[in-house]
């Protein structure tokens, strides 16, 4: 007897294959979990609930910045508790759908201890054990945990313990190369509105809010962000994105057609529209007037050109060519429509005063606690214990201005070095896969570009110490270092 079933099936992911992805790499990946009696049937309701799962993650990522980038106590709230309540979900129907299902944590054990051990020395630092001796505070002021400040450090646990729990929902749902193509589309386009939004707030309503005024860096465009630095960092996350599928398209197989190539095709439309809307965010970039984050994203928008563009079989000095040539329309670009940016540059000599002022104060602190240090979001309180004379005394300084720099001195140097090696081990694992795969590698070079901005602007900012702009960095390095899952048999053993 004939099962016609499985010819359905076929012409089901055959057709699939067509419509959403193209030949290498659906041959290449694909995403089925075979339960133990040999039925497709769990394998299909579990990728159903990793598609909504994508929908819904891709949905917090572009929706997180709306509360003034998430800065506040209550976003981080919600948004810890909305991961937990998507956590607890998705493990009980992976439980149902797929009781056989390998646990794709398992092989990111070395991204999640670190993490968890991370978390753990942050609540340790709420516990009743003494603070010891701080030089200038009289013994019986000295707090009795190993926070300055146990509200800021319980909150920012909360926080963390979100950031968490969305990286291990992001790598769940991150083993098929075509709902990550997807995903990546979403973000990219979802970050394309998000600079339409800032330009029309900025040009259009008077550089206000869509819901008010606003009270800081009038004259700069900051999107749904406080500051604008941070929806810097925002944008250039989406012009990386934007490099990383242009460089897709240009490198994608071309199906002949009778009669010869037409001069305009589908994959030609969409090399344009990826085009324009790169140069949409660029200026919308410029508008901010944030200098590190132009050149961070300079840097990384140029690695991810060259990622790409020797990956898709370019020799190198055609690649040297292309990036030397974008550099040079970045530069004209820059001249024409950039002189705040560049006026910013030129007299930035009384900034880069009084941040040598914070880091000096800053690495004595340091010095000071090197290994408990002054506790998780602690850092405004303990600054103002070591004020140097050189800074205003009217102003309140709750940012070391560098990300580096505020893991230390709130953690210590060995806990606060953790998140850091974290993501240097990540962007390894996502440029292994960059060099080892023949197809599926476009988010590998787009998470590698991604952590290269943020480890750049790091140094001498506070981005990434922003809810929204965390989330949306650990979407896109989850997207590069996550394994894609190869094709089973039908006995449920991988070729």
């Amino acid at each position: 007897m004939i099962d016609f079933s499985k010819f359905e099936d076929n012409l089901a992911q055959k057709t699939q294959v067509k419509s959403d992805s193209t030949p290498t790499e659906a041959l290449a990946f694909e995403e089925v979990i075979v339960s133990s009696d040999g039925t497709a049937s769990n394998a299909r309701s579990m990728g159903r609930v990793n598609d909504m799962m994508a929908v819904l993650l891709t949905a917090i990522v572009l929706l997180a910045p709306l509360p003034l980038g998430s800065s506040r106590p209550v976003p981080w709230l919600i948004l810890t508790a909305v991961m937990a309540i998507l956590t607890i979900a998705h493990g009980l129907l992976s439980r149902r759908n797929a009781p056989g299902r390998s646990d794709p944590a398992r092989q990111h054990l070395w991204l999640i201890i670190p993490g968890a051990v991370t978390l753990l020395a942050i609540v340790a630092q709420l516990l009743p054990i003494g603070y010891g001796a701080i030089n200038g505070v009289a013994a019986d002021l000295a707090p009795d945990r190993l926070t300055l400040d146990a509200g800021a450090t319980m909150i920012g646990a909360l926080r963390f313990a979100g950031y968490g729990l969305f990286m291990i929902l992001m790598i769940q749902v991150s083993e098929n190369i075509i709902r990550v193509q997807r995903m990546m589309r979403w973000i990219y386009f979802g970050i394309l509105v998000h600079a339409i939004v800032g330009l029309i707030s900025f040009s259009f309503l008077g550089d206000r809010f869509l819901w008010g005024d606003k009270e800081y860096y009038l004259g700069y465009a900051t999107g749904t962000f406080v500051n604008r630095n941070s929806f810097a960092t925002f944008l250039g996350f989406g012009v990386v994105l934007g490099f990383a599928l242009l460089g897709e398209k240009l490198h994608a197989p071309r199906i002949r057609m009778p009669g010869g190539r037409k001069q305009w095709s589908a994959t030609t439309l969409d090399i344009a529209l990826l085009i324009c809307t790169i140069m949409l965010l660029v200026a919308t970039l410029v508008a901010t007037q944030s200098r590190m984050g132009l050149f961070a994203t300079t840097v990384a928008a140029m690695f991810t050109l060259i990622a790409m563009d020797l990956k898709g079989g370019s020799h190198l000095l055609s690649t040297l060519a292309k990036a030397s040539l974008l550099a040079v329309v970045c530069l004209i670009f820059l001249v024409l429509s950039g002189e705040g940016v560049i006026e910013r540059a030129l007299l930035s000599e009384r900034d880069l005063s009084n941040r040598f002022d914070i880091y000096t104060a800053t690495w004595g602190m340091i010095k000071e606690r090197p290994f408990f240090g002054w506790g998780f979001d602690s850092f405004p309180i303990a600054f103002e214990l070591r004020h140097p004379e050189g800074l205003s005394a009217s102003l309140v300084y709750d940012r070391a201005h560098s990300t580096y720099l505020a893991h230390w001195v709130e953690l210590g140097l060995i806990v606060g070095s953790l998140p850091i090696i974290v993501v240097a081990a990540a962007f390894a694992k996502s440029f292994q896969h960059l060099w080892r795969r023949k197809a599926g590698y476009t988010q590998a070079a787009a998470a590698c570009g991604v952590i290269l901005l943020g480890a750049i602007h790091s140094t001498v900012d506070f981005s990434l110490e922003i809810a929204a702009n965390v989330y949306l960095f650990i979407a896109i390095m989850a997207l590069g270092v996550s394994h894609l899952r190869r094709r089973q048999s039908a006995g449920g053993k991988r070729p």
